[in-house]
């Protein structure tokens, strides 16, 4: 799976990136694999709307 290049940010960032990542590849190996980055964007619009619906979750508890 390709995914968009990305510039390295704040830890926020990277840990935002991870969980998009990571859905896009369960996307991806549900879909049977294919060629695309048609996941990457869908994992990161579901990740855009579960922050709307609970802005609080992405928030750690330190």
């Amino acid at each position: 799976m390709r995914r968009p290049s990305q510039k390295a940010g704040s830890p926020i960032d990277a840990s935002h990136n991870a969980q998009i990542t990571f859905r896009a590849n369960q996307l991806w190996e549900e879909a049977g694999s294919p060629e695309g980055e048609e996941f990457y964007a869908q994992a990161e619009e579901e990740l855009r709307e579960q922050e709307r619906s609970n802005p609080d979750a992405h928030e750690s508890s330190d």
